[in-house]
């Protein structure tokens, strides 16, 4: 059953619905694509909803991937301490704060979870130490398009870990960055927001947030200008001046 989610999904592009529609109609398989996908796929790496070491807590999100592929360290996905980091635009005097911030998270264990697409996620990218952190692409699983070849590899050579809800070769588009961000909501215990601006994209990441149930931290750094992260914490996000601080938050809740 594994190898005809992994057909339907790559013949799909990864593509929910698609995929969905096709298992639920018993849609007829061309056993000639079949073979070509099979032979392919085998010598990648890629885990599907059925197997026992799916990520359980995608198990509980909207619409979860049918297959998932992945480069790099898959143990990651086994840790108690997992985040999403997101933030606004910011201004190449913080790209430092970032790097120091990373460090802090390393300090306390805590695997970070971070995209490719969006201002704020490639510049972390391009400005922390890369190590033991999720990357969730929204392009295929081997398509270099917004990050390089040798970006991806010095992740996979810090024992971090890729992953992709789509086969290769599938270009990153706004709809494709949507869908990844309900793979971070699912495998992560929330969000840290490092910085908030009235952004069509931050208003997108924290109502899914909302809707998957999970926490909204909130870094309150008061030396950052038009940080509305104050503004989140009047509704209910949950103020954190520093990362042992986030811990302690996290334990309480």
């Amino acid at each position: 059953m594994r190898e005809i989610l992994l057909y339907f999904s790559v013949k799909y592009y990864g593509n929910w619905d698609k995929i969905y529609n096709a298992l639920k109609a018993k849609e007829n398989i061309d056993y000639s694509l079949y073979k070509q996908i099979i032979n392919r796929y085998k010598r990648k790496k890629y885990v599907t909803i059925i197997d026992e070491n799916y990520p359980k807590n995608l198990k509980n999100i909207a619409f979860p991937p049918f297959v998932l592929y992945y480069q790099g360290n898959f143990d990651l996905l086994m840790k108690e301490k997992i985040i999403w980091i997101f933030g606004a635009e910011i201004p190449e005097t913080k790209y430092k704060e970032i790097y120091n911030l990373k460090l802090e998270f390393d300090q306390k264990d805590i695997t970070l979870i971070i995209g490719q697409s969006n201002f704020f996620e490639n510049i972390f990218l391009k400005n922390c130490n890369l190590k033991k952190m999720i990357l969730i692409k929204d392009s295929g699983i081997d398509s270099q398009i917004i990050i390089d070849f040798e970006l991806e590899k010095k992740i996979l050579n810090n024992n971090s870990l890729i992953i992709s809800e789509s086969p290769d070769y599938i270009l990153p588009t706004k709809k494709q960055w949507y869908k990844s961000n309900k793979i971070k909501i699912g495998l992560s215990n929330g969000i840290f927001l490092y910085n908030t601006r009235k952004e069509k994209d931050i208003f997108n990441v924290i109502s899914h947030v909302i809707l998957e149930n999970k926490k909204i931290y909130c870094y309150f750094n008061h030396f950052f200008d038009n940080n509305l992260n104050f503004e989140l914490i009047k509704h209910g996000g949950i103020e954190i001046n520093n990362i042992g601080e986030l811990i302690k938050k996290w334990q309480k809740n």
